[in-house]
């Protein structure tokens, strides 16, 4: 919100990393190895060489409001759908089609802005119904994509002592979320938790508009 994204991208990957691989080590029981393999890891990882094609390709910073209004959109749907159907299923499952759209779309996203958690959260919502599975599911996405971009970066030269430095210096308030984030997560009931999840992401997506 406050900082430019290029100064701010190398600070973050290596606390994601923290923060995925704890949730991911703590919680491996809940991770859908399955739908990880077949599904949520070969189609990101299809979509992210697209994004950043289109990065070098278009004027992606200029575009970024559009990919703000889907998610804010989204969300506010999504949120309006779970309060009609109270007392039913919080699922809102998507078919074959949609599923390759949505995690194609992650990876894309991530490529492009390196923003491809509201895209997967989003569909992880509609598709994953237990929370410690979706929240454990994605850890290890995240994982896998931040490896990614902290090999890009690191060849690029943009993280380096300095940045890690700083990084360091962050990760108290890193480990002060996960212990607060493993308190709301353990008490949210599995309705509360989803309405959380889609609150969050319109949040983000407001952020993303606002900036861009």
């Amino acid at each position: 919100m406050f900082y430019p994204l290029d100064y701010v991208i190398p600070l973050i990957i290596p606390l994601n990393l923290v923060l995925c691989v704890y949730l991911v080590v703590r919680h491996h029981d809940g991770v859908d190895y399955r739908l990880f393999l077949q599904k949520i890891i070969p189609l990101s990882l299809l979509g992210m060489p697209v994004g950043m094609w289109l990065y070098y390709r278009t004027e992606a910073a200029s575009l970024k409001w559009v990919f703000g209004l889907f998610v804010l959109a989204l969300s506010l749907l999504e949120i309006a759908h779970l309060v009609r159907r109270k007392g039913q299923s919080t699922l809102h499952p998507t078919g074959m089609w949609q599923t390759i759209f949505w995690l194609l779309g992650c990876g894309v996203v991530q490529g492009l802005w390196v923003s491809g958690g509201p895209v997967a959260a989003y569909w992880a919502g509609r598709n994953i119904a237990d929370k410690n599975t979706f929240r454990s599911t994605l850890s290890l996405l995240w994982i896998v994509l931040n490896v990614v971009l902290l090999i890009t970066h690191l060849i690029a030269g943009t993280i380096d002592i300095a940045s890690i430095r700083t990084s360091a210096l962050l990760l108290p308030a890193v480990l002060i979320g996960i212990v607060l984030g493993e308190i709301v997560h353990t008490r949210l009931p599995e309705r509360g938790f989803r309405i959380f999840v889609y609150l969050v992401l319109a949040f983000a997506g407001a952020a993303i508009l606002w900036r861009g």
